[in-house]
């Protein structure tokens, strides 16, 4: 889950002030298949709306790219699943 505490300044602008918010990404596998996310995590800039997702964020999405073309799925727009809490 996305916490306040990691909240990032805005990478165009260098707005400190972002809020968390929702975002689509589009990646590409290393298969060259491009897959976009729909409601992914992110810290959006107050000023200029640029979303910033996390790290731990894109290495989710990275493993349900793999995820999806290791099952053979294939369509290329997936929702954002939050990872489950550790045990």
């Amino acid at each position: 889950m996305v916490k306040l505490s990691d909240r990032l300044p805005c990478m165009i602008c260098g707005n400190p002030q972002t809020q968390l918010g929702t975002a689509s990404m589009e990646l590409q596998h290393g298969s060259g298949r491009n897959f976009t996310f729909h409601r992914v995590p992110a810290f959006v800039c107050t000023e200029c709306g640029t979303p910033a997702h996390p790290a731990w964020v894109v290495f989710d999405l990275f493993s349900a790219m793999d995820a999806a073309v290791e099952s053979g799925f294939e369509g290329n727009v997936l929702d954002y699943v939050p990872r489950e809490k550790d045990a």
